[in-house]
């Protein structure tokens, strides 16, 4: 195994993804602690708080993604045999949910309601945007470093030698 250049791009990008992944992950937990306090002067509408209610039970799931990011990262970086396996298999499945998440935002926009919540779609659909993207990047990377082509395998079988 070899640290190729598409091997590092695609373990700095899970890095990042993992770092920016724990970040909301973390930022779920603090807004949820700072609304249960009660802080004077700190106003949050009833409709921020039922969407905070139901994101806060899938931190769990969120946080141990962003560890898998972080840990497939550093394999990738210590040529681990089994790290570009892994991290095409996250790559796809972080691309599949994006590509769901996209589609179900931009088909659950309501065009009557408030501009301020136009906005948000926007953003929101920008970001899963960019979440597909950056995953994307890491499978055509995986794909140039060719690894387990290299090694006549793929996804554990054997292939038959080239003559």
């Amino acid at each position: 195994m070899s640290r190729s250049i598409p091997r590092l791009t695609a373990a700095v990008l899970l890095a990042m993804s993992g770092a920016a992944i724990a970040t909301v992950a973390f930022a779920l937990v603090v807004a949820r602690m700072v609304i249960a306090a009660g802080i004077p002067g700190v106003h949050v509408q009833a409709s921020d708080v039922a969407l905070l209610d139901d994101l806060v039970p899938l931190t769990p799931f969120v946080a141990t993604f962003a560890a898998a990011n972080l840990v497939v990262a550093l394999a990738l970086v210590f040529d681990r045999p089994w790290a570009e396996r892994v991290a095409t298999a996250i790559a796809t499945v972080a691309t599949s949910l994006g590509a769901v998440a996209f589609v179900l935002v931009a088909l659950g926009h309501d065009p009557f309601s408030a501009r301020s919540s136009i906005a948000a779609v926007g953003d929101g659909l920008g970001i899963i945007a960019a979440f597909i993207a950056t995953y994307g990047i890491v499978i055509v990377a995986l794909a140039l470093a060719g690894e387990p082509a290299r090694h006549g395998r793929t996804l554990g079988r054997s292939l038959p030698a080239a003559a």
